[in-house]
């Protein structure tokens, strides 16, 4: 990972309300099955979040995602989604869903 896209994995890291989410979690008794089917604590989910982030770069980067340009990694409720052009990280996407629905798709 290059230090550009260091810094955007750094500012999601630090802006994503990770505490939120670890709230929510634990009231809904969301388990994780990759935590041992616990409910994950904040930090759990940080090094998650993580490690599906520099995945969905990687994919984005080397145009080995669904699209050129585009990585992405959704499980557990979070959705992970990278841009970038001619090889270079633009941008990342982060959201945590409770429930969505389309018929679009």
């Amino acid at each position: 990972m290059n230090n550009h896209e260091q810094q955007h994995l750094d500012e999601l890291m630090d802006n994503f309300n990770f505490h939120r989410v670890a709230r929510a979690m634990k009231a809904l008794r969301w388990r994780w099955a990759s935590a041992d089917n616990t409910v994950p604590d904040e930090a759990h989910i940080r090094a998650r979040v993580r490690d599906h982030a520099r995945q969905a770069i990687s994919q984005a980067t080397t145009n080995t995602g669904h699209q050129p340009g585009r990585g992405f990694v959704g499980t557990g409720g979070f959705h992970i989604e990278a841009f970038a052009e001619n090889g270079a990280l633009t941008g990342l996407y982060t959201r945590f869903t409770l429930t969505d629905y389309s018929t679009e798709p």
